[in-house]
């Protein structure tokens, strides 16, 4: 059968209630987060190795919205970018 542009092929839609990946993500992540004492042990894994940091600010930079960095002053922006940039590894950065 085929659908028109737009047109769903799943007729009943998604079951209300029914959490999107990024809700049940979000809570693994989360749950994992306290169970590495939160952002103490964040903080404590974070400051183990420069990987370890830079990895911190690369996830730092992918998890905020894209939306909330453009309320950041271009200032705030820039720095986030280059500390991202100075502390990843040449070899783990993404191509």
């Amino acid at each position: 059968m085929a659908y028109k542009p737009g047109e769903s092929g799943n007729l009943d839609g998604k079951p209300p209630g029914t959490k999107d990946k990024f809700t049940n993500l979000k809570a693994a992540f989360l749950k994992v987060f306290e169970g590495l004492d939160g952002a103490e042990g964040m903080l404590e894994w974070a400051s183990k190795s420069e990987r370890n940091k830079a990895m911190f600010y690369q996830w730092l930079t992918k998890m905020l919205p894209s939306s909330s960095t453009t309320g950041l002053d271009a200032e705030t922006r820039q720095m986030l970018f280059e500390l991202s940039e100075k502390f990843m590894p040449k070899g783990d950065k993404e191509k």
